[in-house]
């Protein structure tokens, strides 16, 4: 003969009251967390970025300008060369190699697009070739490492020292380490024999650690500068570049996943003797 128990099923019933309770109270409580956060996830992704660059090449066809830009801070940036999809292709109607502009950009997808571009307000005027303002343009380039930087800087192709050939791998470099002398101007040949977009970067680690967060907010960036080179499968570039001092340098790739998954290398840089 079966009895029922009360007092468990009272006991059972509450429990399950107060579980009940405690879920809808937190989720009271986590609701304006949430939506605070994919709010401001919302607002970064459709905020708008200014900087500050001079026109390196347009192409009316495919709708993009590649530009050498200024430091931009709201996204971290240094100054660098690269491509940028117009919005508005239409925008570039009037937009010629040499000019010096201001900018808007908006992360759209993978990447950041033009939203506005005019002719820049400030800085020396394009075609000033006067000696005060070489000499600002000079001092600019070399404050925001465009020219130095910690790595060393760009080489003269006329004073090569000597050439050394880099394969790119699906992922990894032929050479884990490589040997340079300071003082020593590298032309670097590097051929991506793979089948995925590779970079080729020369920096210390601070360097290697910067480009890395641009390419997680950016990852179809394609970045052309004096110590970096974008290579689609098949292709072969090269870039020059003295080493200025000794030091631990890395030559890495980081579109993202490749260096963790150990698409790096070593670059001493020791005493000529």
């Amino acid at each position: 003969m079966a009895f029922f128990d009360f007092d468990n099923t009272m006991e059972n019933d509450m429990k399950t009251v107060f579980i009940a309770a405690s879920l809808a109270l937190s989720m009271t409580v986590l609701q304006p967390a949430i939506a605070a956060e994919d709010h401001e996830k919302e607002a970064t992704a459709a905020a708008t970025h200014v900087g500050r660059g001079k026109v390196v090449s347009v192409d009316n066809q495919a709708g993009t300008v590649k530009l050498t830009h200024d430091p931009i801070k709201s996204l971290k940036w240094p100054k660098m060369t690269m491509d940028f999809k117009a919005h508005d292709p239409a925008m570039l109607k009037d937009v010629k190699p040499g000019a010096q502009v201001d900018f808007e950009l908006m992360k759209m997808g993978g990447g950041y697009h033009i939203m506005k571009i005019s002719p820049s307000t400030e800085g020396h005027k394009h075609g000033d070739d006067s000696t005060a303002a070489k000499e600002s343009h000079h001092a600019h380039d070399g404050a925001h490492g465009h020219g130095d930087s910690a790595a060393g800087r760009p080489g003269n192709p006329k004073k090569i020292s000597r050439t050394i050939k880099i394969t790119a791998l699906d992922i990894k470099y032929d050479k884990p380490e490589i040997q340079i002398k300071a003082g020593e101007t590298i032309k670097f040949v590097v051929t991506n024999t793979g089948k995925l977009r590779h970079e080729f970067m020369i920096g210390d680690m601070e360097e290697q650690r910067q480009h890395a967060e641009m390419m997680k907010q950016m990852p179809d960036m394609v970045h052309e500068d004096a110590n970096t080179l974008t290579l689609e499968p098949g292709e072969t570039k090269s870039l020059v570049w003295q080493f200025t001092k000794t030091g631990a340098l890395e030559v890495a790739c980081h579109i993202p996943g490749h260096y963790e998954a150990g698409m790096v290398s070593k670059v001493i840089v020791s005493k000529r003797k």
